[in-house]
């Protein structure tokens, strides 16, 4: 998709800049970086013209500046599959550079229907002493907001915004006081309340010079994939330091997930509250849903159906802000255990995604491997990708990207290790190729647990799916 940007239509603060002209040019010397805040994208490279200044962004991250001359007019957002090939997400025509500028793309909206913006503001002159803040909107699930810049916990009641901004509008860059400030944000349509930072400390560095140790800060709103008290998250970032906000409160989350043959049904408890369990007699391959909590480490246990004091299982669980966590009850030693994953369910357009959790078989040493059915020749010992190699469970995998169709999983068993002769070490097939079909946006775990007593199998393959 094309978009038009002319970058002089901006209102800028003065007495600031590189530059105090401000004539176009044929030429500039650019100061550009660029945030993915497309939430069903995979990571993403900025160009302008044939110059490559960002490579393989993740969603929810902003690059560093890059400072570079150049004569081109046109910036192309491009995003990366699975198998490494690059595809055309957006481009922005007719750019128009100002020396002593700074330039923020923004790659926002979703792949098949981008929004991306530039944000365009003149370079503070160095060395400086003040502290400047820049808003930018840029969620596309959300519509026109309200953001209030307040002391910490000052009453919204009678408070101005400081800014209104719809999609992919942003404010000039301002001075503020040094101080301790507050940022809540409200939706227009409804005035509901849709963000709150907490206590934000802006400072300037307090080891510099009289003379320096300003700090020029951009806040920009972006969607959460997926959302859990707030529907938006924040970047702060004063160009060298970033700062990602998942806002005050019940910001991280837990689940639990039963895949332990020997547990039996169990509750399941925090911090002992039988008042309010995470989940009641939750069976064999069952999954609680998800709790919203305050970030912090929380005693998890598993307990007889309605018996609180019949302790089965219990583990410390540290949750972190923005961050969804699932406890695995898995079987460890004869005994109920516990693994602890990162869910990251955030779903991409243009690929699958797949966690994978080893649990089995126990004391035993494998390799796992991944691969596309043009990879794999077993009879061959081709297998695909390797995963992991010569591990003892239990395991979690972050999620992998895979390309839409088919992903084929192989766990195989090394025998003979237990001598120092590793020449005569034996891989022999323990499970697969598992045949998992992925579409484009699945999000899906696999489970590699215990196999069924008497069927002879050392492990046993379960999809979920986690959507």
């Amino acid at each position: 998709m094309k978009r038009l940007f002319i970058l002089f239509g901006i209102t800028l603060i003065a007495a600031c800049g590189g530059n105090d002209s401000d004539d176009f040019v044929d030429t500039a010397y650019i100061y550009a970086r660029g945030i993915n805040a497309m939430v069903d994208s995979p990571t993403q490279t900025f160009s302008i013209g044939p110059r490559l200044f960002i490579s393989d962004l993740p969603f929810g991250n902003i690059s560093p500046f890059s400072g570079f001359a150049s004569f081109d007019t046109v910036a192309r957002i491009q995003g990366r599959l699975p198998d490494l090939d690059r595809f055309d997400i957006d481009r922005i025509e007719g750019l128009i550079f100002q020396t002593g500028f700074e330039y923020t793309f923004v790659s926002t909206g979703y792949v098949d229907a981008p929004d991306s913006f530039v944000i365009s503001k003149r370079q503070v002159r160095r060395p400086f002493t003040e502290i400047y803040l820049q808003f930018a909107h840029a969620a596309a699930l959300q519509d026109e907001l309200e953001f209030y810049l307040t002391a910490p916990d000052a009453d919204l009641g009678n408070a101005t915004p400081y800014a209104t901004l719809d999609r992919t509008q942003y404010t000039a860059s301002a001075t503020i006081a040094e101080g301790e400030y507050q940022i809540r944000i409200l939706r227009v349509s409804d005035g509901e309340l849709i963000f709150d930072s907490g206590l934000l400390q802006f400072f300037r560095d307090p080891n510099a010079p009289d003379d320096r140790g300003g700090r020029d800060w951009l806040f920009c709103i972006l969607d959460t994939a997926p959302s859990l008290q707030w529907p938006i998250q924040a970047l702060l970032t004063d160009g060298a330091t970033v700062f990602t906000l998942a806002g005050s409160g019940d910001s991280s989350s837990l689940r639990t997930r039963h895949v332990s043959r020997t547990l039996g049904n169990a509750d399941v408890l925090i911090d002992g509250d039988a008042g309010n369990p995470l989940a009641t007699n939750l069976a064999y391959l069952e999954s609680s849903a998800h709790r919203a909590l305050i970030p912090d480490e929380y005693l998890v246990s598993a307990t007889s159906p309605g018996q609180p004091a019949s302790v089965l299982f219990e583990q410390t669980v540290p949750t972190n802000p923005g961050v969804e966590k699932a406890l695995y009850l898995i079987d460890s030693e004869g005994a109920p255990g516990g693994i602890i994953q990162d869910e990251d369910r955030r779903s991409v357009i243009t690929e699958g995604r797949l966690g994978i959790i080893l649990t089995a078989p126990e004391n035993r040493v494998v390799s796992v491997y991944v691969g596309y059915p043009e990879d794999v020749d077993v009879p061959n010992g081709d297998y695909g990708g390797l995963l992991i190699n010569r591990t003892v469970p239990p395991r979690v995998f972050s999620r992998l990207a895979r390309l839409p169709g088919s992903t084929l999983v192989t766990v195989t068993e090394w025998l003979n290790t237990e001598d120092e002769d590793a020449t005569n070490d034996r891989e022999e097939v323990a499970l697969g190729p598992v045949d998992i079909q992925l579409d484009e946006g699945d999000v899906r775990t696999l489970l590699l647990v215990p196999a069924e007593a008497g069927s002879g199998d050392l492990v046993e393959a379960v999809v979920l799916d986690d959507l």
